[in-house]
């Protein structure tokens, strides 16, 4: 089995733990999710050597061979974790159309956690079980998506990801927490492990209940519902965005930074 050394990627493979495969390689580790050729970083390369090992070409002649037996995949995907200031090797990569994020890979053990003082209790905290919750989880994720996604595409990989998250819940290896008012789901946010490791998975709140304490309560309720053997949590936030604050609020410290890059086809671009 593959040993992935950066946290951030091995809470990754938390998430696809029931479907992932990981293959060793010199210079990166190839993770593969062949049930969801639309899940870009459940099928990419995590690098182990910096970007500039190899040119752009090289690094896309890699993906494509490891990727060629594997149907659907139309995207490329790379991460790996920054250990020093900005690389120009991603310029390569920008002017040609990929997605370059940096993002904080956070975490706290259960003794960090800081409850925050006042967390909204206006709305019920429930996980997602029926239907109709999922449907609702769908839109919502549907409709605050970033990127120019094909839609058919992007439905398609919300529909893997639902499959998932129930399939996890369903072996008691975590849970979609949702806020409601009344039947209405408002906000929600996924929490699941393996072994002492959990990772915490898009945390979203609707844009008229923004900044009223509900990501708070989300998570404080995640954390407080977690199995004791939990050791490591783990949360993602953009670089450059403010939810790294409010986690840092509730106890996490920045433990890395991660670094990808992605390109996949727009719902412009034709299919070959």
């Amino acid at each position: 089995m593959s040993t992935i050394r950066n946290i951030g990627m091995r809470s990754e493979v938390v998430i696809g733990q029931l479907q992932s495969q990981l293959d060793e390689r010199d210079d990166y580790i190839v993770v593969r999710t062949p049930s969801k050729p639309f899940y870009y970083f459940g099928n990419l390369l995590a690098l182990k050597k910096p970007l500039n090992h190899h040119t752009k070409p090289e690094w896309l002649s890699l993906f494509d061979t490891e990727f060629r037996e594997q149907p659907g995949i139309r995207h490329y995907t790379f991460s790996w974790t920054r250990e020093q200031e900005d690389d120009t090797s991603v310029q390569a990569f920008t002017d040609a159309g990929f997605q370059y994020e940096e993002m904080h890979v956070l975490t706290q053990t259960r003794s960090d956690f800081v409850r925050p003082g006042q967390v909204n209790e206006t709305v019920v905290y429930r996980p997602l079980l029926s239907d109709e919750d999922w449907q609702q989880w769908t839109e919502i994720s549907w409709n605050e998506r970033s990127g120019n996604h094909s839609e058919s595409d992007y439905r398609m990989f919300l529909a893997g990801q639902v499959a998932n998250y129930r399939q996890l819940h369903e072996q008691q290896l975590g849970e979609y927490l949702g806020a409601f008012q009344g039947a209405e789901l408002i906000g929600f946010a996924g929490l699941f492990h393996q072994a002492s490791l959990a990772r915490f998975q898009h945390v979203l709140v609707t844009p008229a209940f923004q900044n009223t304490g509900i990501a708070k309560g989300l998570l404080s309720h995640l954390i407080e519902r977690a199995p004791q053997h939990i050791e490591t949590m783990v949360i993602l936030a953009d670089e450059h965005y403010h939810a790294s604050n409010l986690y840092r609020s509730l106890g996490f410290t920045i433990a890395e930074r991660e670094c990808s890059l992605c390109w996949w086809p727009d719902e412009n671009t034709q299919s070959e």
